[in-house]
């Protein structure tokens, strides 16, 4: 595995309960290309999801994605509110 900011690496922006990570998967000098990958507790899990962390919390936040690294419950534990703006 690559330290940041070498290519094919990760970079950690936030951290879950539950000792997972959601990263940056790092493919290209422009940031705004860079895909969002949870790895799970255990090193060998990871899941790759072909947007970036804002679109990323957004979709699974909303239950639009979802992910099998998190529980089934991770959308609605949290006592949020998200709505769309026009």
């Amino acid at each position: 595995m690559n330290i940041f900011p070498k290519k094919e690496s990760f970079f950690a922006w936030a951290v879950t309960d539950n000792g997972s990570t959601f990263n940056w998967f790092i493919t290209d000098d422009n940031p705004n290309l860079w895909k969002t990958v949870i790895l799970g507790s255990d090193p060998s899990e990871m899941e790759f999801f072909d947007m970036g962390c804002v679109e990323f919390l957004y979709s699974i936040l909303i239950g639009k994605i979802k992910s099998t690294l998190m529980p089934d419950n991770f959308a609605i534990s949290f006592s949020h509110s998200i709505r769309e703006i026009s």
